[in-house]
């Protein structure tokens, strides 16, 4: 398990979104919770003003119909009741005449009349045990002669508050704890997943290529990065590898030419009775090299700009039909020269496909200059060279098919490498070019190059797409 030093774990993003979640969503259930203890109060503090105003009028209208002996009679038997609220009558001079109050603070006769004020008072039950309870009442002038104080009890109503205070202090030290615990979890298996791919890019920018950054199948985002940058990786290490690939075969290829054009001159040179035509055709040899690597390397750029995605890719509606028909007739007496037989086997229709003319022709050609070069069968009575054209619902296949010694199955993705020659002595002219030249085309195009044995023989299918 990877360790975690806090110091940096506090300055990751995994922290400072905590913190920020954390902050919303506390504030938020602080105002909540603000909002409806706000509410419960101010409808509690409502209903006891009206409950005292209610108590407050039943007296006065006691004292106005049975006098001050009737409200003394009314309030002792209504404050021996369950439930009775707070109530004293006194006199002018302060003494306690009747009520379940039995003593005021100082002063208390004092205060304002219109407000309510709170009152700690001891209250005696029916049956004799005390209680220190706390109201809030309100002082009431009977005629200057009485004083009335009336109120309620809220001792209820702040239990309730002391309720809802704890239940807030525990919801946010509860919401603090579970925020830091879930940021703590989190953010360890976010920094944990970095750290690998962090590691794992050191490796690779060491120069290990093959390294792999780790799949765990969660379906995350981590995951669905670390399989993009993983085929990312698989294609940096087969561009990697065919870039060896194509400066050994560079290496090789083209050092053979020069070689040979350098010792041609040089023989020429050293000879001192070499005449004018001896130097012509020394001259004329350099230019012939010279022209094949001119067009090795154009053959080289091309592909390079294919697979780039060509920069001056113009599409049109082309009739394959026809160009299958136009190639094969340009390059009928070449095969049959060859001492090939020649067949085109074409739709009676004209199939119609969105390309570039020109890449399309190029790749065609460079299939069967490959198969007058490799299909002559020497088991056959007749070498055979045939073109097909085919098409279905999502594709349309151009096919060259020969009956000559063809290739193996684990040759066929290896022809289409740059300078690929699986002939060992190099005898046939040629670069190795032409079938990744068609097979760039191809995927240029959104197709694909794909290749099967005819038994005996080589099929060569250039598919695009309808």
């Amino acid at each position: 398990m990877i360790k975690i030093h806090l110091p940096i774990f506090l300055k990751t993003t995994a922290f400072r979104l905590t913190i920020l979640y954390m902050t919303v969503f506390i504030a938020l259930s602080l105002a909540i919770i603000a909002y409806f203890s706000y509410s419960a109060s101010y409808r509690l503090q409502n209903q006891l003003d009206e409950t005292i105003e209610n108590e407050i009028a039943g007296l006065r209208l006691h004292y106005n119909e049975r006098g001050a002996r009737g409200l003394l009679e009314h309030v002792q038997n209504r404050s021996q009741q369950p439930g009775a609220p707070a109530l004293l009558v006194m006199n002018h001079q302060g003494r306690g005449l009747t009520g379940n109050i039995r003593t005021l603070p100082p002063d208390f006769l004092s205060r304002d009349r219109k407000k309510v004020h709170p009152l700690f008072y001891d209250q005696a039950s029916p049956s004799g045990v005390v209680e220190s309870k706390l109201a809030m009442v309100r002082i009431f002038d009977l005629n200057n002669s009485f004083y009335l104080v009336i109120g309620r009890d809220v001792e209820e109503r702040e239990e309730f508050k002391r309720l809802i205070s704890g239940f807030i202090t525990i919801t946010f030290i509860a919401l603090v704890v579970l925020s830091f615990l879930s940021w703590y979890l989190v953010g360890r298996r976010v920094l944990y997943r970095i750290d690998d791919i962090s590691k794992t890019s050191l490796k690779i920018v060491s120069g290990n290529l093959s390294e792999r950054l780790n799949v765990e199948g969660s379906g995350d985002e981590f995951d669905r990065l670390a399989i993009n940058l993983n085929q990312m990786l698989n294609r940096i290490e087969a561009l990697m590898a065919g870039l060896k690939d194509v400066s050994d075969n560079i290496a090789h290829d083209l050092k053979t030419p020069l070689s040979r054009m350098r010792n041609k001159v040089d023989l020429v040179l050293s000879r001192p009775d070499a005449k004018r035509d001896d130097l012509r055709d020394a001259l004329e040899n350099t230019i012939l090299e010279c022209d094949y690597l001119i067009r090795t390397f154009d053959a080289l750029l091309q592909i390079a700009h294919l697979e780039a995605g060509g920069k001056a890719f113009d599409t049109s509606e082309i009739g394959i039909s026809q160009l299958v028909k136009d190639i094969s007739e340009l390059y009928e007496p070449l095969v049959e020269e060859a001492g090939f037989s020649f067949q085109t086997l074409l739709p009676p229709e004209e199939l119609l496909i969105q390309g570039n003319r020109e890449l399309i022709s190029q790749a065609l050609a460079n299939i069967l200059d490959n198969a007058i070069k490799y299909g002559i069968s020497s088991d056959a009575e007749v070498s055979c060279i045939k073109i097909a054209l085919k098409r279905d619902d999502k594709k349309t296949e151009l096919i060259v098919s020969d009956n000559g010694p063809g290739i193996s199955k684990n040759e066929y993705k290896k022809v289409i490498k740059r300078f690929a020659r699986l002939e060992p002595s190099r005898q046939q002219k040629g670069s190795g070019l032409g079938l990744s030249l068609v097979n760039a085309v191809a995927k240029l195009h959104g197709g694909s190059l794909n290749f099967d044995d005819n038994k005996p023989g080589l099929v060569v299918t250039f598919s695009l797409p309808n």
